[in-house]
């Protein structure tokens, strides 16, 4: 009798949809909309967006929490986060950039910014960026003195 273990598994908007507690020791697994697969392992306290995802994620973060630090030189793909907080680092390379891409549902997507980001295109106003239903969004942002963000919301089609 051949005996087979199986792991927790879905793809993104099922995580986002169950952002279950992982059990500890529990191997947990995430299809991405890029066609990728994160893997993260349970603590038994930490829902499925809480944790760290297993290798180098260094350049690239697959989330599905919409409250995260930014990083130099990252691209975070989110998935279609319920709301958007972002915390601007309190030191930074002089060189620092990094790109937010993700997916408005079809409602309202509230935004908290933690640290001033000034933005600029698609959906600001002002410098406050106001994300629109149904939109894909692609946020460049980098510092130059201040925190700056150029955004590009293309509609879902």
């Amino acid at each position: 009798m051949t005996k087979s273990i199986r792991h927790l598994r879905g793809d993104t908007d099922s995580w986002y949809e169950n952002d279950i507690v992982i059990p500890d020791g529990e191997l947990a697994i995430c299809r991405t909309y890029s066609g990728g697969t994160v893997l993260k392992i349970g603590d038994g306290m930490k829902r499925f967006s809480e944790l760290e995802p297993l290798g180098d994620h260094s350049k690239y973060k697959y989330g599905l929490t919409g409250f995260f630090t930014l990083e130099n030189n990252c691209l975070f793909k989110l998935g279609t986060p319920r709301a958007l907080k972002i915390q601007t680092p309190d030191m930074f390379d002089d060189n620092f950039s990094c790109l937010l891409s993700f997916t408005t549902g079809a409602g309202t997507l509230p935004v908290e910014i933690l640290g001033k980001i000034y933005f600029s295109g698609d959906d600001t106003a002002g410098g406050d960026f106001i994300p629109e239903p149904k939109r894909n969004y692609n946020i460049f942002i980098w510092n130059d003195g201040n925190f700056q963000a150029v955004v590009r919301g293309v509609p879902l089609v």
